[in-house]
């Protein structure tokens, strides 16, 4: 009855006027949403919340459920690997993707859209061995999942109190080598823990915050061995719950083998001047290759001996340096990157470099940022008398990556010093610092990577502007590669007031755009400078992944 008095309540109210045909198909819908036939769906844009198994193998068509709300199907599917090819199933929300021999190893990115907006970028882990699902039920160790060896295993801690267990049989004098990627890449919210067991269910070694807060082991066996892997979870932010945590976004993929594994590469971002070389579970030293930049992702370092990846920000030319044990090396210029591990307890490395009187330097370390455990010092060092003349710690609260700011007094040959904090060391304690003249810098970043407009309408993007070392130029913001029928309205960004730390950039879509979909920048330039090269806003995808290309979706007309 209710219903019914609110139905004629709108009848009688658009029999006052002669309504718009956009009017009528708002009344329309509320009408049907009223008698429960009808649901809204149809201007909802997909949500894609992530992909499962989220890894496929190379060499093979490999089924894949897309996990999220997709009102429409099929979808048009970005990727941003042109070495493989999604494409959609009959049935909503399943894609078969088609990796061949030659598809690189590593991540690709994917994103759904339709006539109403498109979704987020979600990873698909790309691997070289099989891959293979988890089959339930396998909680404890009687109920093990056997897993033949070299493969990778796609599992997700569903629900609370969930524990995954899996059987694998070690030769004599074998190894295990057992790496969990789930929130450093997938991002799966979890906090992952990797036991390993015996038949009896006693623990032989764990595994906890190795990489990030993945964990990672190597386990080795004289005699012939049964052993169980049992991984389980705490949520990533911590909470009031006592027990192991769970939820359908904690997926994980498990790579596990006999032989040592890509653990990292150095230098840990790209510099034209050295070819990365990658560095096993064992540190040994392996020949990597360079995957290229997408739309979506900086260039990718990876090697054929074992799956790994690492994003590869790009730096400005420089003189590239690999540490060498007991050997102090020196630079020809600056800036510098100079790359190695911290292997030994109280082990220091050092490269010395030419310095010029009152220019201000920066030294900084990359090295907790991605997943590894080093608590970095870095130590300036006259060597003429070992004085030491600056000493940088953490660069702020809860980052552990040390960065020094200093101004040589002198021109001359100073000393660069990187050591770990406790004189701690691992195989894992790996990092790379940069060695540069500090000069003013902007930063611009937005908080998403995809945005709606409609036909006649407007469109605001907010974006954060940070400006590093005295900064103080100002800026003309605007939007590129827009399509045709949508305007941008430049702004400005003076080096003072509130437009120095943010400005809104407005789009307009012309009434008679028809709906669309396009990639496309922001970018600032310095006001009034001739010649001056473009700074690209960025999103960042992961902790070490920013992308600078957004998507913009011209939705169909209501």
């Amino acid at each position: 009855m209710m219903a019914e008095r609110k139905c004629r309540s709108v009848l009688i109210h658009i029999n006052d006027s002669i309504p718009s045909p956009r009017a009528l198909r708002l009344v329309l819908a509320f009408l049907l949403l009223l008698t429960g036939t009808v649901s809204p769906s149809w201007a909802d844009a997909p949500a894609l919340d992530r992909l499962y198994p989220p890894a496929i193998a190379t060499g093979k068509i490999s089924a894949v459920t897309a996990e999220g709300k997709f009102p429409t199907w099929p979808v048009e599917i970005f990727c941003d690997r042109v070495d493989l090819a999604v494409t959609c199933e009959a049935e909503n929300g399943r894609l078969s993707v088609n990796a061949t021999q030659a598809t690189v190893p590593g991540v690709a990115w994917i994103r759904f859209s339709d006539t109403q907006g498109a979704s987020n970028l979600v990873p698909l882990l790309i691997e070289t061995r099989p891959v293979v699902a988890e089959i339930e039920p396998n909680d404890t160790v009687s109920e093990s999942m056997n897993v033949p060896l070299p493969t990778t295993l796609a599992g997700r801690l569903e629900k609370s109190g969930d524990v995954d267990c899996y059987q694998v049989e070690l030769p004599a004098n074998g190894s295990l080598h057992a790496r969990l990627i789930g929130k450093q890449i997938l991002n799966s919210g979890m906090d992952a823990v990797m036991q390993l067991v015996d038949a009896h269910g006693n623990v032989l070694l764990q595994s906890d915050d190795e990489v990030g807060i993945d964990p990672q082991l190597v386990y080795t066996t004289k005699q012939a061995q049964e052993v169980h892997l049992r991984v389980f979870a705490f949520p990533e932010t911590p909470n009031s719950t006592i027990g192991f945590a769970g939820s359908p976004a904690f997926c994980y993929t498990l790579q596990l083998s006999t032989q040592p594994t890509i653990d990292h590469f150095l230098p840990l971002v790209h510099s034209p001047a050295l070819q990365p070389v990658a560095y096993d579970t064992q540190l040994n030293a392996h020949a990597a290759t360079l995957f290229g930049a997408t739309q979506s992702s900086p260039a990718v370092a990876y090697s054929q001996t074992a799956w790994q990846w690492s994003p590869r920000v790009a730096v400005e030319d420089c003189d590239a340096i690999l540490e060498l044990a007991d050997k102090t090396q020196t630079a020809t210029r600056l800036p510098l990157l100079f790359s190695g591990h911290i292997s030994l307890p109280g082990e220091s490395d050092s490269v010395r470099f030419p310095a010029v009187a009152r220019k201000k330097l920066r030294a900084q370390v990359i090295s907790r940022q991605h997943g590894f455990p080093l608590d970095s010092v870095v130590e300036i060092i006259d060597p003429a008398n070992g004085e030491v003349i600056a000493r940088g710690d953490d660069a702020g609260r809860n980052d552990y990556d040390a960065q020094l700011d200093f101004t040589p007094k002198t021109d001359g040959e100073l000393e660069l010093r990187i050591s770990d904090l406790a004189g701690s060391a691992s195989l894992r304690h790996a990092y790379s610092v940069l060695l540069a003249e500090v000069v003013p810098a902007v930063k611009l970043t937005i908080d998403t990577d995809h945005f709606t407009i409609q036909p006649g309408a407007s469109l605001e993007i907010g974006i954060g502007i940070t400006r590093q070392d005295g900064f103080d130029q100002t800026l003309e913001v605007t939007a590129t590669d827009l399509p045709d029928g949508v305007a941008v309205s430049p702004v400005v960004s003076e080096p003072k007031g509130d437009s120095a730390k943010t400005v809104k950039l407005k789009l307009l879509a012309e009434e008679s755009v028809p709906p669309k979909h396009c990639q496309f920048r922001i970018q600032a330039t310095i006001k009034n400078a001739a010649n001056a090269s473009p700074m690209h806003a960025t999103y960042s995808l992961r902790p070490t992944v920013d992308t600078h290309v957004f998507w913009l979706t011209v939705s169909r007309a209501d």
